[in-house]
């Protein structure tokens, strides 16, 4: 016999981040087209955000010496918490 009516399910306590829809990165990425320097920073950001999945408060701790633009890699700060492969 099963006590089907003496389970509940669980308490789910952790809210869901929301994420931007593939329609929503597009209107951003187009909002960022152009060639002035606050166009391209501004494309930049979104391009970080999407290949990384960065947080906002990491982002803006990232340091012009940290930028390889030649390898198009990002170096974490110093003491930063790195994943092992």
């Amino acid at each position: 016999m099963v006590a089907e009516d003496h389970c509940r399910p669980p308490k789910v306590t952790e809210k869901l981040i929301p994420v931007f829809t593939s329609v929503e990165l597009s209107r951003l990425e187009r909002a960022c087209q152009g060639r002035s320097f606050l166009q391209g920073r501004d494309a930049a950001i979104i391009a970080v955000f999407q290949a990384t999945g960065i947080r906002l408060s990491e982002l803006a701790g990232i340091r012009y010496d940290a930028v390889d633009a030649e390898r198009s890699d990002l170096a974490p700060a110093p003491g930063a918490p790195t994943t092992a492969s």
